[in-house]
């Protein structure tokens, strides 16, 4: 009998967009308590960077253009993957996202787990979003460079306490591509223009927005907000929620190690 092939790197297929392969994060293998496994660990972390501080997942929204105008968000909302807490698995997700052929209108979110990108969900409807409109021939290097600062803490480590990055989305225009960055609280004011100033003085230079191409707004005010709202509270999760899945979004340690001996394992060290 032939020997199994070993499963491929993520795959993104663009026509419908299918589902990433989990291959990185599936079936967690439990640390042994034997020295050669800690031997194995020890030296991973010496040759990897740390895990990140918090776990995320890439969505793919459909335009509510190319389905029924009429359908639930949910149905526009395919998750890519999830729980992608080193720098390796995000990697190797995200470059088999090919943004040049993501349709019109069509979206990708990069969100902390158990946070959804809608306004409905408890850990935004407080909150709000500031717009960069990047001409598209630099807005996928616009669009990595913002997701290093977030995987890199450095918006989290820049807001106020009570604040939180919720996630970002990067979406398809005609002449410029929209990508946002979502926080928790649209009323506090110094988080707010901290998000703005870690974008400014933290791209590179041929990529800083100019006066004008950018805005905040809160998700309130946004028209279809209170229809979401209350066909979110319909559904009964309450906002009380939100600090349980700010609890969900944390990277434990067993957690970590697991997903790291998984790779070093896939890597043969």
């Amino acid at each position: 009998m032939a020997s199994p092939t070993p499963p491929a790197a993520p795959k993104l297929q663009i026509n419908g967009l299918s589902r990433i392969s989990e291959s990185a994060n599936s079936s967690p293998v439990a640390p042994a308590s034997n020295d050669r496994t800690a031997l194995k660990l020890n030296m991973y972390r010496k040759i990897r960077p740390p895990p990140f501080r918090h776990a995320w997942s890439f969505y793919h929204e459909k335009s509510s253009f190319a389905v029924d105008a009429a359908a639930a968000y949910e149905e526009r909302l395919t998750t890519l993957l999830e729980s992608i807490i080193t720098i390796k698995t995000f990697w190797e997700c995200f470059n088999q996202l090919p943004l040049q052929n993501l349709k019109m209108r069509d979206s990708i979110h990069f969100f902390k787990r158990g946070v959804q990108p809608v306004w409905e969900d408890p850990r935004n409807v407080h909150g709000g979003s500031w717009t960069f409109r990047v001409k598209n021939h630099v807005s996928e290097e616009f669009w990595k460079e913002m997701l290093m600062l977030a995987v890199g803490e450095q918006f989290s480590d820049a807001i106020q306490s009570g604040d939180d990055l919720c996630g970002l989305s990067f979406s398809r225009r005609f002449n410029s591509d929209h990508i946002t960055i979502w926080n928790r609280r649209a009323n506090f004011d110094t988080s707010v223009t901290a998000i703005r100033d870690v974008v400014l003085a933290q791209l590179s230079d041929d990529l800083k927005p100019k006066e004008g191409t950018y805005y905040y707004k809160a998700h309130s005010e946004h028209k279809g907000f209170d229809e979401a709202i209350a066909a979110r509270k319909k559904e009964g999760e309450a906002d009380a929620d939100a600090d349980v899945k700010m609890e969900r979004a944390k990277v434990e340690e067993g957690e970590a190690e697991r997903v790291m001996l998984k790779e070093a394992e896939a890597e043969g060290i």
